[in-house]
């Protein structure tokens, strides 16, 4: 992670900024290397935005006309969560995953791993009944 994006996560966890947003923002998003290799790289994307504590709702510029783009992603990781989905539940998503532990993670690689962990096993069948998953 380069500084200007740590920068940036550090800058949101500290303020708690909680008001819709229009600006940049950081996902993951998928692309191939040189060898066709599916990879995941952070992109940074224009469009709307809003925190919820270790998450965020965000929808690309592009989608601005589509009530249904919506998508709950981790901010520290820029990993979808859902996507999909209306602003009503995106915003519902979010306010009840925010303060689950999982989230605690710094990058893609360590939430994949705890994805397959089976001490969150609870955890994850939680996060997919709520996101309808």
């Amino acid at each position: 992670m380069n500084f200007i994006t740590y920068f940036f996560f550090i800058y949101i966890l500290l303020l708690g900024e909680t008001n819709m947003k229009t600006g940049f923002y950081w996902i993951i998003t998928g692309d191939r290397d040189n060898e066709g290799n599916y990879i995941h790289v952070p992109a940074l994307e224009e469009g709307s935005f809003q925190h919820y504590g270790a998450l965020m709702i965000n929808r690309k510029a592009d989608y601005r006309h589509n009530p249904s783009k919506w998508s709950v992603s981790v901010v520290s990781t820029g990993s979808a969560i859902c996507a999909n989905k209306t602003l009503a539940e995106a915003r519902s998503i979010a306010k009840e995953l925010n303060h689950l532990e999982i989230w605690n993670v710094k990058t893609h690689e360590e939430l994949k791993e705890a994805v397959v962990n089976p001490d969150y096993k609870e955890v994850i069948a939680h996060i997919r009944k709520v996101a309808k998953v």
